[in-house]
């Protein structure tokens, strides 16, 4: 991404004549400040009827009013939310408490018919909040996984986890900006040293080399799953959002040099704002000092838990940066002006998540500036 050059030979002389004022009207912009936080449902994913939860509700509770103290804090014009449960009352109570815009998709439920149905306890899925004065709305709900079943707000019925993408847009100026949150699946990345690690563990239960191969092939087929996703974001971008002022905001559950955010950086020109922001050694999952993270590496049955899962915990035991604010290629690196981690101190003693917050100050009068404006009667979704 070519950095911007903010003034020619020509047009600084031209400035040097006309003085402070001139200077005063061409510097003026318009920031946003953005941040995304995979909230952490606290369930175990496990169960018919319910789900398995780590935590009491006085102890999630808690947690949730660490998060909106924060965001009450900051003040970010967008909030992305991910692993929302449940979903409506949650996102809701935020954006009251905010005063702010929302908007919302379930997308793990089970079967549900409203609110009732199996499992009992999981109504899980992504928000994007906004303050009023940006016009949030609704644009599209993408279905990035394509498994079996249907997922929605008033219906569901999969028994699978669903992965989509919740695009939004406001309005700057009287034009568009769309804002995407998104939430990938969590398979540990294949690779040299999880393959290693995966052929040790395997070889520890003294399976024999068929079985070492056909769980290999199984490994890296669902290794796969996550790039497939974010090819299918990718593919979504291109056909309905082409040319336009984007910004991807969610947990990508990949790390900075992983295939798929190299997708979208090489492929697709987006550009990760916590890297051009300074933040180049962040992780947002930290289990060195994030105590919720335990709970991914626990198992609670360890004589009967597969290889696989084995691998997961030992994944998990490492630190990443898995959550990104990407800017489309109309953005800059000269639009970052901040990236910062939030919610990575304890209060209390307890995390508002397992995961860390992302924030970042965003300069986007240069990306909407060839945007044409739109009238409320040419709206449409």
């Amino acid at each position: 991404m070519k950095t911007r050059t903010t003034f020619s030979l020509n047009f600084a002389s031209l400035l040097l004549m006309c003085g402070p004022l001139f200077l005063c009207q061409v510097s003026t912009g318009q920031l946003l400040t953005l941040t995304t936080v995979n909230c952490w449902s606290g369930l175990d994913y496990r169960g018919v009827t319910s789900m398995g939860e780590y935590e009491s509700s006085e102890i999630r509770d808690r947690r949730l009013e660490i998060l909106i103290e924060e965001l009450t804090t900051q003040r970010p014009d967008i909030i992305a939310l991910q692993e929302v449960n449940p979903v409506a009352t949650i996102s809701s109570k935020i954006a009251a408490r905010l005063n702010y815009d929302c908007i919302y998709q379930r997308a793990n439920s089970g079967i549900k018919i409203g609110s009732v149905g199996i499992p009992s306890n999981l109504n899980e899925g992504i928000a994007i909040l906004a303050r009023k004065g940006l016009h949030l709305e609704m644009f599209d709900v993408w279905d990035l996984s394509h498994s079996i079943g249907a997922f929605g707000n008033s219906f569901s019925f999969h028994f699978d986890e669903q992965n989509i993408a919740l695009v939004g847009r406001v309005r700057i100026d009287g034009k568009l900006l769309y804002v995407i949150n998104v939430h990938l699946s969590s398979e540990v990345p294949e690779n040299s040293a999880s393959r290693r690690k995966l052929n040790e563990l395997l070889t520890e239960r003294n399976s024999s080399k068929a079985t070492i191969e056909t769980r290999m092939a199984e490994f890296s087929e669902s290794a796969n799953n996550r790039l497939r996703q974010t090819q299918a974001l990718a593919d979504y971008l291109r056909k309905h959002l082409s040319g336009e002022p984007v910004i991807i905001l969610g947990d990508f559950n990949a790390e900075r040099t992983s295939d798929e955010i190299q997708l979208l950086e090489s492929e697709d020109n987006y550009l990760d704002a916590a890297m051009t922001g300074g933040l180049t050694d962040a992780v947002t999952w930290d289990p060195e000092n994030n105590e919720n993270t335990r709970f991914s590496k626990d198992l609670r049955d360890p004589d009967q838990t597969s290889p696989l899962d084995e691998l997961g915990r030992w994944y998990d035991s490492q630190s990443h940066r898995i959550d990104y604010i990407l800017l489309s290629s109309l953005f800059g690196r000269d639009d970052v002006k901040r990236a910062a981690l939030i919610l990575d101190k304890p209060k209390g003693g307890l995390f508002a998540s397992d995961h860390y917050g992302l924030l970042a100050t965003v300069e986007v009068s240069y990306a909407l500036m060839n945007v044409p404006a739109v009238s409320d009667s040419s709206l449409t979704s």
